[in-house]
C-alpha cells in the first residue's frame, strides 16, 4: 500500500503490514483505536490528519479501514517527533517549563530546542 504525506512525500507501506488482519473489537468489549477514530474521522467530516510520525504504522491499517468501508481517506501529515536529548536527562518539572515557554503565544514550537 502506498499512501501520499504531505510533508514526507509518498510512503509505501511494508506490504505484508497493508495485508495482516488487525482488531477491531477488543476482548473488553471496546472498539479498537484503528476502527474508531476512522469512524469518528468519518463522521465528523475530518479531511486532514496531522500527527506525529510514530503513527505512521497505524495509518496503514486506517487507510484500509477507510477502503473497506468506501470512504474517502483524510489527507495526512505526520511530522517529527520532539525528542530530548537523553544525556541531559531533565526533571520533569524543567520539561514542563520548557514546554510551556516553548508553546507560549507568539511562539513558533516548530524551531523550539528541548
Amino acid at each position: 500500500m502506498r499512501f501520499h504525506d504531505a510533508l514526507r512525500g509518498d510512503i509505501l507501506a511494508d506490504p505484508q503490514l497493508a495485508g495482516e488482519d488487525f482488531i477491531i473489537h477488543r476482548r473488553d468489549g471496546l472498539f479498537a483505536y484503528n476502527l474508531a477514530v476512522v469512524v469518528d474521522d468519518h463522521f465528523q467530516g475530518v479531511t486532514e490528519i496531522v500527527r506525529g510520525a510514530d503513527l505512521i504504522e497505524p495509518t496503514v491499517r486506517q487507510l484500509s479501514l477507510y477502503k473497506q468501508f468506501g470512504w474517502r481517506a483524510p489527507d495526512y501529515v505526520h511530522l517529527p517527533l520532539a525528542r530530548t536529548n537523553k544525556a541531559l536527562n531533565f526533571p520533569s518539572r524543567i520539561m514542563l517549563l520548557r514546554f510551556r515557554q516553548a508553546t507560549a503565544p507568539g511562539t513558533c514550537p516548530g524551531i523550539t530546542l528541548f
